[in-house]
């Protein structure tokens, strides 16, 4: 591994005076061998990297050099950095995950290791080994862990653009989870399901539903999803959302539960439910094959998180 520092010729060079180089020797890391990751001049007084989540303060770069590599070589598994990091929402603890093959693995610092063909399962797998140790607190009231991406350049961690979901509300489904990402080194977006890797080029919002379908199909032939549109689009940033809605047709009527409102739309072959997360400033979209169908779903996912008790609370207005 060779550590070098590059100076920054570009205007943010007060903030960002160098880049530290890395190149990675004899390795098999899947997207390229060399990273130029941005060092940050804290308050005059501080160089400051960060990389995969973890901060690195040195006076001087001489100090800091070695202290990145150190990082670095504890980051490193199988001659990989992650493609992922779990994150516990309160107490910020951070937990690698690597793609290997067509599998992800999640290593904690006692040395035990999760691995699944889904990055789902491996959050559900390193969750509950955190609540059983103790580092998430009792199930009912304890942490959370949060995904993020880590960008193939910078190491810098990335936060998804939207995740696909599936929750198993009858006897023979199953559950899916599944980040959407950005892509660094292309114009499109992607995720890892049914052990494949799908992408689908930035198309003013199209991307989405083309991606979702996509992932759809392909859970639908491993047998692991039995409907197309129970997929859904959770967690839309926003601006993503205004790209989407510039495409659907705002209808005159509203989905309404406990006086609540989601607005409603309609897209090709689909008419879509609107839920806007205020808490997170997101937006997850319910799609249903007509206004029955949406109801039906909306109800169902509502009575899961308990917010509702009779799926007859929900119904159309307008």
């Amino acid at each position: 591994m060779k550590i070098s520092f590059e100076r920054n010729t570009e205007q943010n060079s007060d903030i960002i005076p160098y880049f530290v180089c890395i190149e990675i020797g004899a390795s098999e890391l899947d997207w390229g061998r060399t990273f130029k990751v941005p060092v940050i001049l804290s308050h005059g007084l501080m160089y400051v990297v960060e990389i995969c989540g973890l901060q690195i303060k040195a006076e001087t770069l001489k100090e800091l050099g070695p202290l990145v590599q150190s990082k670095l070589l504890s980051l490193e598994n199988l001659s990989r950095m992650p493609t992922y990091v779990f994150i516990t929402r309160r107490s910020r603890k951070l937990f690698p995950v690597y793609t290997i093959g067509d599998k992800v693995m999640a290593v904690t610092p006692q040395g035990i290791t999760f691995r699944h063909v889904e990055l789902a399962k491996v959050r559900v797998y390193l969750k509950d080994y955190l609540h059983q140790i103790g580092l998430l607190g009792p199930i009912e009231r304890g942490d959370k862990l949060h995904v993020r991406g880590v960008h193939k350049e910078t190491l810098s961690l990335v936060r998804p653009v939207f995740y696909l979901k599936k929750r198993a509300l009858a006897e023979k489904e199953h559950e899916f989870w599944a980040p959407v990402f950005r892509a660094t080194d292309s114009d499109s977006i992607y995720v890892y399901a049914a052990s494949t890797k799908h992408e689908a080029p930035i198309d003013n919002g199209h991307e989405v539903f083309t991606l979702r379908h996509q992932v759809a199909e392909a859970l639908i032939s491993d047998h692991r999803l039995m409907t197309n549109l129970n997929l859904r689009v959770d967690r839309l940033m926003p601006d993503s959302w205004e790209r989407i809605k510039s495409n659907l047709t705002k209808l005159d009527r509203d989905m309404v539960y406990e006086g609540i409102k989601l607005p409603m739309y309609e897209g090709e072959n689909v008419v879509i439910a609107l839920e806007y997360r205020s808490a997170e400033d997101r937006y997850s979209l319910f799609l249903g094959q007509d206004d029955e169908d949406l109801c039906q779903r909306v109800a169902g996912d509502l009575m899961r998180r308990g917010y509702i008790d009779n799926p007859r609370a929900v119904y159309i207005q307008g």
